[in-house]
């Protein structure tokens, strides 16, 4: 198989007897940029890859973790993991055999086979965050039916179906400005259909982003509103209780805990993915280009998958002593079943 980029915004797919890449020598390779490479996305990559590994392993080694909602903290944490893992490498080496230089930082350049796992991973969390926003917000306007509906092989069927659609975004280029060569079978993809991929994308990522947004909000209403509705509420201390309404209260504060560590998540999402979404529109409807923030605000986004694990270690109890004792800093005094943020469902 034989790949040939051309100005830099152009893949050729040849099959031959050989293997090889060639790349654009227009310019050489800026000493800044691997530099750049080094200091920003080392470092990203080899965070991502251990704390989202730590979470991942965590939730496989502790029953009591694994629950629904965990599942798919799981599951976006295995996609920052393949970001760090995979998507991070593919980058670096567009950077080094395509762009090259600050100054070729554009938008239109990303055709090349080097980030097609950026797409892949980048929705793939996308969809695992939506996923979790509707399954907090399941759990609070149908506790009863949600208890009964949220179970392993649901929340399995849902992250499946969240993978599978994320792989749209890498086949859009090849339904439009795909041209094939009879003669000597090479297939090209053009910068116009990175392009319309990029619209529809970005269109996609705002319709999602709106959705979680909403329903996020709702969930945090609602559970303020059932905080309210139970006697003794304004009275509640952690040393004296209320008896009745309880068990509600209790689940109630666990729903506002969450509802702050899942903020925080979308929140990072938010930070990370909105400025190069809006960067795609400027640059495509207005033709204006400005390298350093693309630089910026790509490294944003993959930054974005390092931070969720210690989301997870600041916010949530039962993590905490899951990594504890998983590193045995120290001896947990509690059992993680016992966990105050754990204890809202366990299916």
């Amino acid at each position: 198989m034989e790949y040939t980029i051309e100005n830099q915004t152009e893949l050729y797919f040849t099959v031959n007897s050989t293997t090889e890449i060639l790349v654009p020598s227009s310019s050489e390779l800026s000493i800044y940029v691997i530099i750049y490479i080094i200091v920003v996305f080392v470092p990203i990559g080899v965070v991502s890859i251990v704390g989202n590994a730590i979470v991942v392993f965590t939730i496989y080694r502790y029953p009591t973790l694994q629950v629904v909602r965990n599942y798919y903290l799981g599951s976006l944490a295995v996609a920052d993991f393949l970001t760090g893992a995979i998507a991070v490498p593919g980058v670096i080496m567009h950077y080094v055999f395509v762009r090259r230089q600050f100054s070729n930082a554009n938008l239109s350049d990303g055709v090349t086979m080097y980030v097609m796992p950026l797409f892949l991973f980048s929705w793939a969390s996308i969809h695992n965050l939506l996923l979790i926003t509707w399954d907090r917000y399941c759990a609070l306007t149908q506790p009863l039916s949600y208890i009964g509906k949220s179970t392993k092989g649901r929340a399995f069927k849902y992250i499946a179906v969240a993978w599978i659609v994320s792989f749209i975004p890498i086949l859009i280029p090849f339904f439009w400005g795909v041209e094939r060569n009879l003669t000597s079978g090479i297939i090209t993809i053009k910068e116009q259909a990175n392009r319309i991929r990029n619209y529809i994308c970005s269109f996609y990522f705002l319709i999602i982003l709106t959705i979680m947004v909403k329903l996020h909000m709702s969930s945090y209403v609602i559970a303020r509103k059932k905080e309210k509705e139970i006697p003794g509420t304004m009275m509640l201390t952690r040393q004296n209780r209320p008896r009745k309404g309880t068990s509600e209260l209790i689940s109630v504060e666990l729903q506002l805990k969450s509802f702050i560590t899942i903020t925080l998540v979308l929140v990072v999402f938010i930070m990370s993915m909105t400025p190069l979404t809006i960067l795609t529109y400027v640059e495509y409807i207005w033709d204006i280009n400005i390298p350093v923030l693309v630089w910026f605000f790509e490294a944003i986004v993959f930054a974005s998958s390092m931070v969720n694990p210690f989301i997870y270690a600041c916010r949530r109890r039962d993590f905490r002593i899951a990594f504890r004792r998983t590193f045995k800093c120290k001896e947990a005094k509690s059992n993680i079943s016992n966990s105050d943020d754990f204890q809202i469902v366990k299916s």
